[in-house]
């Protein structure tokens, strides 16, 4: 039975990266995937897999041990490595190193040394993460997000933006240039549908949650 596959209809540009995106996978290129915190994500590692796309994807593991478990074995059948995020460090080098696609949730707000940005109107942060290790390994650039389609268990991948090095080589600041660059795509992403973001995710960071939190206190 299909479970997870392809969309048969996409917008054109949409459809365009989405076959870049996996031609570049199949040429051997380093691929460094940012994410978009929808309600599909947790399937993002059999999605990949099963299309053969053998991802190194970064989570967080949950609190409970034996739950935990259970859901990395899950989500590791399609061939995809799961890599946790204390050992992210060590380990995504050494994979963009030798080729390899990383898939990273970049919906985070960064709490040291980010850059800031603007996210859906508000400011906030983004880690330095994705774009350093993007212009040290050359690596393609994929901005995407999974989605559910309709109410069957069916899910379709949206690549906002596919860019590589040509894109930054010319800029001042390759790193900040890559950052507000694939921020901008995972806006593009949530506005498509915003009714499958994660609200709840802490993108602003605490400080802007609490401010809002008054505010509507204050408006009450």
């Amino acid at each position: 039975q299909e479970i997870i596959r392809f969309p048969h209809r996409m917008r054109n540009k949409q459809a365009i990266r989405a076959r870049s995106f996996v031609d570049d996978r199949s040429r051997g290129l380093e691929l460094w995937l940012s994410l978009a915190a929808l309600v599909g994500m947790e399937v993002l590692p059999l999605f990949l897999g099963f299309n053969g796309i053998r991802a190194a994807v970064v989570y967080r593991p949950h609190a409970n041990p034996d739950f935990d478990t259970f859901r990395r074995t899950i989500r590791s059948r399609s061939g995809c490595e799961m890599v946790t995020d204390a050992q992210a460090v060590s380990h995504l080098p050494r994979i963009l190193e030798s080729g390899g696609t990383v898939a990273l949730l970049s919906a985070h707000h960064a709490t040291r040394r980010g850059i800031q940005i603007t996210f859906m109107g508000l400011e906030t942060a983004a880690s330095r993460s994705v774009g350093l290790l993007a212009e040290h390994y050359g690596a393609v650039v994929a901005v995407a997000g999974i989605r559910r389609r309709s109410d069957a268990f069916r899910f379709e991948i949206i690549v906002s933006d596919l860019f590589n090095r040509d894109a930054w080589c010319g800029e001042d600041d390759p790193v900040t240039y890559i950052t507000r660059r694939y921020v901008r795509a995972l806006e593009q992403i949530v506005l498509q549908d915003p009714t499958q973001y994660l609200w709840a995710n802490a993108r602003w960071g605490p400080r802007l949650a609490r401010q809002l939190a008054g505010e509507a206190q204050t408006t009450d």
